[in-house]
């Protein structure tokens, strides 16, 4: 029976996975506007349109103009890799691996969004045109952050903007105090050490 859990886990791990790469090219690729008639994109947009249209039907997934349901998909997906899959090849550990899952995928998105800070800030550096997509998904994903934190303190000294360098700070220090808890949480439970 165990060994059955276990493939069965093995399986969903595999299936979910490439469902994963395959909700990131259908994004990547709607970015640059393809031939609707390409093969590729048209299995591409017929695999991934129906999960995205439940996420744009069901929660807010827009913000400044930004589609945001295939990163939620993708966090949807690797939660039931490392909460489904994880479970069955382990024969258990629900709650432990809910702990790791919930941290896994809060540390993943805190990452990219790291990098989309880092980036955002090195464009900004250039003067780049305010109608490319690219330079307009960027300004919409950190401008609000950057505005708020402006508000509240004055982090323009010398003609330089430094609330880039505080989200970067921010960033880090969740990714590694609150998230490094909630998988220390999780690996003790799975080896019966308790939650601390």
């Amino acid at each position: 029976m165990q060994d059955t859990l276990y493939m069965l886990g093995q399986v969903i791990h595999v299936l979910l996975n490439i469902y994963i790469w395959i909700v990131v090219a259908g994004a990547l690729v709607s970015w640059v506007n393809p031939s609707p008639y390409n093969p590729i994109v048209l299995f591409l947009r017929r695999a991934t349109e129906p999960v995205f249209q439940w996420f744009r039907k069901n929660l807010p997934v827009r913000a400044g103009g930004v589609d945001f349901s295939p990163m939620l998909v993708v966090a949807a997906l690797i939660l039931a890799d490392i909460l489904v899959a994880g479970s069955l090849m382990e024969s258990g550990n629900v709650l432990a691996n809910l702990f790791i899952a919930v941290g896994q995928v809060v540390h993943i998105f805190l990452n990219l969004y790291l990098w989309i800070v880092i980036i955002s800030a090195l464009i900004s550096w250039v003067n780049p045109d305010p109608y490319n997509p690219i330079v307009r998904f960027f300004f919409s994903a950190t401008e609000p952050v950057f505005a708020y934190l402006r508000r509240r303190i004055p982090l323009n000294m010398g003609g330089i903007d430094f609330s880039p360098v505080i989200v970067i700070a921010a960033l880090v220090i969740i990714d590694r105090l609150l998230l490094g808890v909630i998988i220390q949480i999780g690996l003790n439970m799975k080896i019966g050490r308790g939650i601390f």
